[in-house]
């Protein structure tokens, strides 16, 4: 493991909408912030589908999802988003 750099406050794990709100929220308060993630790749997202869907849950969906349950989530991810606001 190595040090943080010199300077920083908090250090954000993820670099998804929650990850990057946190940031946000935290560099807001005044203090120094690091947003640690790793590249994005077509096989390693940023964010999860949860995440994602809270923006709205029809703009995740793909013709060959086959996991009814990701629909749900969504759905449900996308209620709670104005309360998380």
């Amino acid at each position: 493991m190595s040090d943080a750099p010199a300077g920083v406050d908090v250090a954000v794990i993820g670099g998804g909408i929650i990850g990057l709100s946190v940031a946000n929220a935290v560099a807001e308060e005044g203090m120094a912030v690091a947003s640690i993630f790793p590249e994005e790749t077509p096989d390693r997202p940023l964010a999860t589908l949860a995440a994602g869907a809270m923006l709205g849950a029809f703009g995740e969906s793909t013709v060959d999802e086959s996991d009814p349950g990701h629909l749900a989530l969504r759905v449900r991810a996308q209620r709670m988003y104005p309360e998380w606001l």
